[in-house]
C-alpha cells in the first residue's frame, strides 16, 4: 500500500478526533448529533483505505473533510443556527478544526492523484529503445 494511503488514514483519523463532541452542557442535541456524525464520517474513510485504497474510496475521503470545512466556513455568511454551534461542542477549537479537515482533504486528494496517475508510468530503459533497423543512405 502506498504511503499516501497511510497519510490519508492518519489525516482523516486526526480530523475525526478534532470533531468528537466533548462539550455537552448547553449544546442542543441536534448540534451534538451533527458533531458525532462529522467525526464518524471522517473515521469511516480513515479505516477503509488501510484495506485497499481505491479511487472511489479516495474520492469519498476527499469529499467528506471538504464538506466539513465548507460547513464550518458557511454559517457566518448564511443563517444556519443548527450547525453554527458545532464548533462549541467539538474537541478542537474552531481555529484548528477547519485546518485539520482541510489538511485531510488535501492529503486524500494527493492520494487520489497518486492512485490515478500511478498506473500511467511508462518506464524507459535500455531495453525499450526503438528496434527498427537503421535507415541507410
Amino acid at each position: 500500500m502506498p504511503w499516501t494511503a497511510w497519510a490519508t488514514a492518519v489525516a482523516l483519523a486526526l480530523c475525526a478526533a478534532a470533531y468528537i463532541p466533548v462539550h455537552h452542557h448547553g449544546v442542543p442535541v441536534a448540534v451534538l448529533a451533527a458533531a458525532l456524525a462529522s467525526a464518524g464520517s471522517c473515521l469511516l474513510p480513515a479505516l477503509l483505505p488501510v484495506r485497499g485504497p481505491t479511487p472511489a474510496l479516495l474520492m469519498v475521503a476527499v469529499l467528506v473533510p471538504t464538506v466539513l470545512v465548507g460547513a464550518q466556513l458557511l454559517p457566518p455568511r448564511v443563517e444556519m443556527t443548527e450547525t453554527a454551534g458545532i464548533t462549541e461542542a467539538i474537541l478542537a477549537p474552531a481555529w484548528l478544526a477547519a485546518p485539520t479537515a482541510a489538511a485531510a482533504a488535501l492529503t486524500a486528494l494527493l492520494a487520489l492523484l497518486v492512485s490515478l496517475l500511478g498506473g500511467r508510468r511508462t518506464r524507459v530503459g535500455p531495453g525499450t529503445q526503438d528496434r527498427r533497423p537503421p535507415s541507410g543512405g
